[in-house]
């Protein structure tokens, strides 16, 4: 019998494959998986800044003062 506590070591995350929450709510089809960081607004799953924006209509700009 080993007394050792670090003789079994922990458990290797990735022995087994992340739990899958759902898709991306943009439509690209992007697995949103369990410990992994997305963009959550609303309820709603981003894969990334990019898919968030495309859902929303939204776009990157250069602020313009007007004149």
């Amino acid at each position: 019998m080993n007394l050792d506590r670090f003789a079994q070591g922990l458990p290797d995350p990735q022995e087994c494959e992340p739990e899958l929450i759902g898709k991306c709510s943009c439509g690209c089809g992007e697995d949103i998986l369990a410990g992994y960081e997305y963009i959550e607004a609303e309820g709603d799953w981003f894969a990334d800044i990019t898919c968030f924006l495309k859902h929303h209509g939204a776009e990157w700009r250069f602020a313009e003062g007007v004149n």
